[in-house]
């Protein structure tokens, strides 16, 4: 028996919604990287302390900066990335509703880690 055509159309919305949402929250965090905004003296003095301490991490000498930095690229990839796999996926809930429920769900799992960490 197929799905009623409400719970199909609601399905298409929230995913697109949850796609477009996310897309605003890494462009969001994307400009955020890339132009960073004035917190004044006392924050400046503490970015330029994590710095200058380094460190080896696997073979390089690295800075608590440079991982956070990579760690906040990574988010930006991960975010787009997720986007785009929501709005892949909403395409297809009116034909492959029953194999789309286990994808549903790891995307749902993903975003909810994603905002607790953040």
């Amino acid at each position: 028996m197929a799905p009623p055509l409400v719970y199909l159309t609601l399905s298409l919305v929230f995913l697109r919604l949850a796609s477009f949402l996310l897309l605003v929250v890494a462009i969001g965090h994307t400009y955020g990287l890339l132009y960073p905004a004035d917190l004044g003296a006392d924050a400046e003095q503490a970015l330029e302390g994590i710095k200058k301490v380094r460190f080896e991490f696997f073979g390089t000498n690295r800075s608590h900066w440079e991982f956070y930095h990579g760690c906040s690229m990574l988010f930006t990839v991960n975010a787009n990335c997720l986007a785009i796999l929501i709005f892949i996926l909403s395409g297809q809930v009116k034909s492959r509703i029953s194999g789309l429920l286990p994808c549903r769900g790891v995307v749902f799992l993903d975003t909810a880690g994603i905002a607790v960490l953040s």
